[in-house]
C-alpha cells in the first residue's frame, strides 16, 4: 500500500477514527493490527518475516538482561512464531478454495521448520541461566545480529553473491553451477532489520531495558507510518511513546495534516513531475549534450530528494496524528558546506545508525587516522550495499567513502 493511493486515501481515515475511540492498549493492538495489514497489503507471507523477527528479538532481549524468561514470556513468543507461519505462509490465501488453501507442500515445511526451531529455542533457554553473564550478553546479541542479518542477506543478496561469483569463476576460465533462486525482494526489509536490531543491541550496551510486553514490541518493529521506508527509529525513543498512552494534541494535528498535504505535493507533483524527463534522458540510446546531462542529473537530484523525503514526511505527519513524535530524516541536505555535513543532514535516520551501530563499533576515530579512514571506507560500503545489492551500489560507497576521507584531509590541511 503506497502513501499516494486510494487504497491509503482510506486505510488511514479508518486507522485514525478508530484510535481516537480507543484506550491506550486498545490503541496498540488497533495500530498492530493495521500495520500488518498495510504490510501484508503487498505479499500476505512477508509477514512471517516481520512476526520472526519480533520473536527472536523479544526473547534475546530478555535473555541478554535477565539470563531467562518466565512459561508466559516463552509461550507468547512461541505461539507467535508459530501462529505466523501458519496464517502467513502455510495457508495460501489467494486459492481458489479452502481445500487448496492447505495443499501447499513449501508452506508445510515451513511450519514443520518453525514447530523444530521453537522447540529447540524452548529446550535451550532453561539453561541460559548457567552461563557467565558477559558470555550469555554477548551469546545473545551475536544471535540477535546474527538471525536479522541471515534474513536480509538471504532474501536481498543471495543472488548477487551466487552471480558475483559466478562472474568471478568465468574471468578465470572456470565455469560453475549455483542455483539461481527466483527470489521476491520483501518491502521494507532493510528498515525494519535495522530498526529491530537497534533494540537488542540498545540492551547489550545498557542504554535499554527489555519490555515484558510483547506487543507492544511487535508495534515497534511493525509500525505502519515509518516501516517501508523509514525513518529507523531507536527503540530508546519508539518504544516508551508505545508503552505510555498518547493524546495527540492541536498543534500535532494541524501539523501531521500538513506534513502529510506537503509530502504529497513533493512526491506527486515534482518527483514524479520530473520522473519522465529523467528517464528520457538517461534512457536514450543517442549522445546526449552536455546541456542535457547537466539537467538531467539536476533534476534526478529533484526527484530523488522530493521522492524519499515525502515518505518521510507523510510519515512523520501520520505518526503526529497518532500522538507519535518521529525524528526529522531530512534537514535541507543541499544546503550542506561539505560531505559531512550532508550525511548529517540526508536521511539522517540511516546515518547516525550506521555511526551509532556500525562505524563506533568498529572503532570509529579512536585508533589513529588510517584506523579511522577505514572504518569511513566501510560504513560508506556497507551503506552503499544497505541501498542495493548491485556492483554499482558499492561503487557509490567507495565514491562516498573516498569524499569523506578527502574531506577529512583537507579540514587537517586547511582548517
Amino acid at each position: 500500500m503506497l502513501f499516494n493511493s486510494i487504497e491509503y486515501l482510506v486505510f488511514l481515515p479508518v486507522v485514525f477514527l478508530l484510535y481516537r475511540r480507543l484506550d491506550h492498549r486498545a490503541q496498540n493492538l488497533m495500530l498492530l493490527l493495521a500495520s500488518y495489514f498495510f504490510y501484508g497489503w503487498w505479499d500476505v507471507r512477508f509477514l512471517f518475516l516481520i512476526a520472526v523477527s519480533t520473536g527472536l528479538d523479544y526473547a534475546c532481549g530478555l535473555l541478554i538482561q535477565n539470563g531467562r524468561m518466565s512459561v508466559r514470556e516463552r509461550a507468547v513468543a512461541s505461539l507467535w512464531t508459530i501462529g505466523s507461519s501458519l496464517v502467513f505462509v502455510t495457508i495460501q490465501w489467494d486459492a481458489a478454495s479452502l481445500a487448496e488453501a492447505f495443499r501447499s507442500s513449501f508452506g508445510w515445511q515451513v511450519f514443520a521448520a518453525t514447530l523444530a526451531a521453537v522447540a529447540a529455542a524452548n529446550t535451550v533457554v532453561p539453561l541460559v541461566g548457567r552461563m557467565p553473564e558477559q558470555r550469555r550478553r554477548r551469546v545473545f546479541v551475536s544471535l540477535s545480529v546474527i538471525g536479522n542479518l541471515a534474513i536480509l542477506g538471504f532474501f536481498k543478496y543471495f543472488n548477487f553473491f551466487v552471480d558475483s561469483a559466478l562472474e568471478a569463476l568465468a574471468a578465470i576460465g572456470l565455469e560453475g553451477e549455483v542455483r539461481h533462486l527466483n527470489i521476491v525482494l520483501p518491502v521494507g526489509i532493510s528498515f525494519y532489520t535495522f530498526q529491530t536490531m537497534s533494540y537488542t543491541i540498545d540492551i547489550y550496551r545498557r542504554n535499554l531495558e527489555p519490555t515484558h510486553r510483547f506487543l507492544d514490541l511487535a508495534l515497534f518493529v511493525s509500525f505502519f507510518p515509518q516501516l517501508v521506508a523509514g525513518p529507523i527509529e531507536r527503540a530508546t525513543h519508539l518504544l516508551p511513546a508505545i508503552a505510555q498512552p498518547r493524546h495527540p494534541t492541536r498543534e500535532q494535528l494541524w501539523r501531521g495534516a500538513y506534513l502529510i498535504l506537503f509530502g504529497l505535493f513533493k512526491k506527486v507533483a515534482i518527483a514524479d513531475g520530473v520522473a519522465g524527463t529523467v528517464d528520457q534522458i538517461f534512457s536514450g540510446t543517442g549522445t546526449a549534450s552536455w546541456m542535457e546531462v547537466v539537467a538531467g542529473s539536476v533534476l534526478f537530484a529533484i526527484q530523488i530528494y522530493c521522492d524519499f523525503s515525502a515518505y518521510s514526511d507523510i510519515a512523520r505527519g501520520t505518526s503526529k496524528l497518532l500522538g507519535i513524535e518521529l525524528m526529522l530524516n531530512f534537514d535541507r541536505p543541499y544546503f550542506s558546506r561539505s560531505a559531512r555535513e550532508f550525511w548529517q543532514r540526508w536521511h539522517i535516520s540511516l546515518s547516525t545508525w550506521l555511526r551509532d551501530y556500525l562505524y563506533i563499533s568498529l572503532g570509529g576515530s579512536r585508533a589513529g587516522d588510517g584506523r579511522t579512514y577505514r572504518n569511513l571506507m566501510l560504513t560508506m560500503v556497507l551503506g552503499g550495499l544497505w541501498h542495493g545489492a548491485a556492483w554499482n551500489f558499492v561503487l557509490w560507497g567507495v565514491y562516498q567513502g573516498t569524499v569523506l576521507i578527502v574531506g577529512r584531509l583537507k579540514e587537517r590541511v586547511w582548517p
